[in-house]
């Protein structure tokens, strides 16, 4: 029993370091595009409200940049403490991966980033854009070399397995993996919206308070438009993503799952469920009758496949991870309606005063986080039981620690990262009361 709930512990300790993690690079990737705009701006037209823009947000992506590097440096100490025999069986493969995001990606942040935030005039503009641009760079690189190692966890391949370890045997397939790109662009795709919602909600608290509102009225059109084109684009890759790794993946438990039936008996769209794996049946669910087979397989008549079809020892947790895709789907029809709310003020000619519409936009700045962390739970929750899936299963790579030890670790984690998300949030709430300078 001490074994399984030391399993249990550190489960929870990397998913929540994960998921707190995952926040801080959600804001400083997407910003990060968003300050090479406004530099781009402030050298065509050299009007200073772009570069107030950029002074402003260079600040709150630093903060960001900051706490997601600490935080990341955080999980790399949990693979080797918490999970061992993990760490043993992919080092050779992860290791290198996580080696080369150091030395390419962090490497250029570290060299261009203090230039971007210190410099000032000490630098001639050219020399500052470049620097903002390098920062991109790097920011999205990182976020290329983790997506891979994640992704081959996900979609093995270009390996060989030797003694217990998974040894490269083709570094090309291994990188690219079967569902690194579609993830790769989903999770861009993601930290865009993200970043985007923020920097909209902001400019519309701005309009709302008539503090600095030529520049904040531009950044509010700019950042619908931005909203506009990128919300399709997400559902579509979105739900390929599902597919390829569901599908050419070999992950079907996890595509059932989400789906929410055990049996193939129905071909209803089901919006809420009580799942009882042990028995091998919902509850009791809600759903909207045929509407499911409509979308899965292009028939109303047609049931969707049943998760009882994967043996119950390789299913993942229903519940889990059936209502953080819900969650995360329902955000993106938010979004959409959002969206359109901002084309019917279009319409109508009160795109820049419609105080719902603004308020609107205030109220959805924080949604993107939440989705963001859902789509993760869901993807990282769904592998299981495996930790590489099909090859490697959880209750195989964990550290053998007692209970006590990780369940302080988890404690002090939580109270950390709990602190450091509070002091963040009142860092960003003073540097929106300040505004722009």
């Amino acid at each position: 029993m001490e074994l399984l709930a030391v399993e249990l512990l550190s489960r929870w300790q990397f998913g929540f370091t994960a998921a707190i993690h995952i926040l801080f690079p959600s804001i400083s990737i997407g910003l990060s595009f968003w300050l090479v705009y406004w530099y781009y701006r402030y050298l065509k037209t050299e009007n200073e409200a772009y570069l107030k823009l950029y002074n402003f947000w260079k600040k709150i992506f630093a903060v960001g940049f900051g706490l997601g590097i600490v935080s990341g440096t955080v999980m790399t100490f949990e693979f080797g403490l918490n999970w061992s025999r993990y760490a043993h069986a992919v080092g050779p493969i992860l290791g290198v991966i996580i080696s080369m995001e150091v030395i390419t990606a962090f490497f250029l942040e570290a060299g261009f980033i203090g230039i971007m935030l210190y410099a000032g005039k000490r630098v001639s503009k050219k020399v500052m854009f470049l620097a903002t641009c390098m920062v991109a760079l790097g920011t999205l690189m990182s976020m290329t070399w983790i997506m891979s190692a994640n992704s081959w966890m996900q979609t093995p391949g270009g390996y060989e397995f030797v003694n217990g370890q998974f040894l490269p045997k083709d570094w090309m397939a291994i990188i690219f993996n079967k569902s690194f790109v579609i993830r790769l662009l989903h999770i861009v795709l993601g930290v865009a919206l993200t970043s985007t919602l923020v920097v909209n909600g902001v400019s519309a608290y701005y309009l709302l308070k008539k503090k600095d509102v030529y520049i904040h009225r531009r950044v509010f059109n700019q950042a619908m438009v931005f909203l506009t084109i990128l919300i399709p684009f997400q559902l579509y890759v979105g739900d390929e993503t599902a597919l390829l790794i569901g599908l050419e993946g070999g992950q079907t438990g996890k595509l059932l799952a989400l789906e929410g039936h055990f049996n193939d008996e129905s071909a209803d769209w089901l919006i809420a469920i009580d799942a009882n794996q042990k028995e091998q049946k919902n509850n009791w669910q809600f759903g909207i009758p045929k509407l499911g087979g409509l979308l899965i397989n292009k028939d109303p008549n047609k049931p969707i496949p049943g998760l009882n079809n994967v043996p119950v020892e390789n299913q993942p947790p229903v519940n889990t991870i059936f209502y953080t895709f819900r969650i995360m789907f329902f955000i993106a029809i938010l979004i959409y309606i959002f969206v359109f709310a901002g084309l019917f003020a279009r319409v109508r000619g009160t795109f820049f005063t419609s105080k719902f519409l603004q308020k609107f936009a205030v109220y959805m700045s924080p949604i993107g986080f939440v989705a963001i962390v859902c789509g993760w739970l869901t993807a990282e929750i769904g592998r299981q039981p495996f930790v590489v899936y099909g090859l490697l299963r959880t209750d195989e790579a964990y550290s053998m620690l007692t209970e006590k030890q990780v369940a302080i670790t988890l404690s002090m984690i939580i109270l950390i990262y709990a602190f450091a998300i509070i002091m963040y949030l009142r860092y960003f709430q003073k540097q929106v009361r300040v505004g722009l300078k």
